[in-house]
């Protein structure tokens, strides 16, 4: 396996599909259907806010975390690319929906923006692997923290962050809009480099 700041440009249609797979069930009710969905992200994603996994002949790609230093995470985007794929109508409404992911990155934070692997790699160390060149990059940039957010619908990722050494330090409630979403709160956690 190896590890790569950057999603290399021939792996982005793969990436929009396995990011879709990991948040379609937070974010499908908004941005599906599901060739819909896949296509918006297809078009918006940023390659430099990507570290990725690729095997070891650099023909697959493994997994990927993204990440924001503060000016922008590896889902760009904004209401105009909206407007282009769900019109502009629905693209307003789903800008307004959307705005509430938006989040400040805060000094000295590297702010992790979703991590995902493909199934045949999941449970050898893949995803760890990202996180720990999560760690790297953060470091590498003088930040002193990592912070992501995980879903209370996944315990097992929580699990895992807090086995990595992150902290929760916030639990945010999303009503009236869980429905939307399919989850009713988020961590907000945090590890000191």
């Amino acid at each position: 396996m190896q590890i790569k700041i950057g999603l290399p440009e021939q792996f982005n249609a793969q990436a929009a599909h396995l990011y879709w797979e990991a948040f379609s069930g937070k974010l499908g009710k908004i941005l599906g259907p599901d060739k819909r969905g896949i296509a918006y992200f297809t078009d918006i994603m940023v390659h430099d806010q990507a570290i990725v996994a690729l095997s070891d002949d650099r023909q697959e790609l493994l997994g990927l975390a993204g990440f924001d230093l503060g000016n922008g995470g590896i889902i760009g985007g904004g209401i105009n690319e909206l407007i282009k794929h769900y019109g502009y109508f629905g693209g307003l409404w789903r800008g307004v929906v959307l705005d509430v992911f938006t989040r400040n990155v805060k000094p000295e934070t590297l702010q992790m923006d979703g991590i995902t692997t493909t199934k045949n790699a999941r449970g050898k160390g893949v995803g760890t692997a990202l996180l720990e060149a999560v760690f790297e990059k953060a470091k590498t940039e003088g930040l002193k923290y990592v912070e992501l957010d995980v879903i209370n619908t996944n315990p097992r990722a929580k699990a895992l962050y807090e086995r990595l050494g992150f902290e929760e330090i916030s639990n945010d409630k999303i009503w009236p809009m869980s429905y939307l979403f399919g989850f009713t709160a988020s961590y907000k956690m945090r590890k000191t480099l």
